[in-house]
């Protein structure tokens, strides 16, 4: 279990895996998708945009999530409406990485999510607030999440994720 969850870590976590590469196209496609998590943890969604191509496609299927976004501009609209309703929740974010995998154009992993959230957001994961606990409280929520990363040349092509129902482990505070 990851108890304080990072999108830091979880990069690092792909520079390990990048290190053991030797295949150009795979090391084209994992320096990537370092680079646009890099701009995600910085909240810098003109980076993260430029990482995109103009037709991306992000797929999120399974508890809770159910939405196709197409199109830079929606992909742009999605990250800053997960933002504002969660601000700063991308950089809360750590997967406990089982799988990772490179095909010809794409990256995947899978694994057990972790997050750190604020009691007034359980809700969106379906998860109601503990007896005796407030809103402003935080909790370590965790799920099942599968990832594919697409590509199209050196550039983001889109997401498909799955996902799992969402457990509340503790609260952090």
């Amino acid at each position: 279990m990851i108890e304080r969850p990072s999108l830091r870590s979880w990069i690092q976590t792909w520079h390990k895996e990048r290190a053991a590469l030797t295949d150009p196209r795979s090391i084209e496609m994992v320096d990537m998708l370092i680079e646009h998590s890099e701009y995600e943890l910085a909240r810098d969604w003109d980076a993260v945009m430029r990482t995109v191509t103009d037709d991306a496609e992000y797929n999120q299927v399974g508890a809770r999530f159910n939405q196709v976004v197409r199109g830079k501009d929606a992909v742009r609209s999605m990250y800053e409406e997960v933002d504002a309703r969660i601000p700063g929740c991308v950089g809360r974010i750590e997967m406990e990485q089982e799988q990772f995998c490179i095909g010809t154009d794409s990256v995947s992993f899978a694994g057990d999510v972790y997050m750190v959230m604020a009691g007034d957001e359980l809700g969106l994961y379906g998860l109601d607030l503990p007896d005796g606990a407030g809103p402003e409280n935080h909790f370590l929520v965790s799920y099942r999440a599968a990832i594919f990363c697409k590509f199209e040349g050196p550039l983001v092509a889109g997401e498909d994720s799955y996902i799992g129902a969402a457990r509340l482990h503790h609260q952090v505070d």
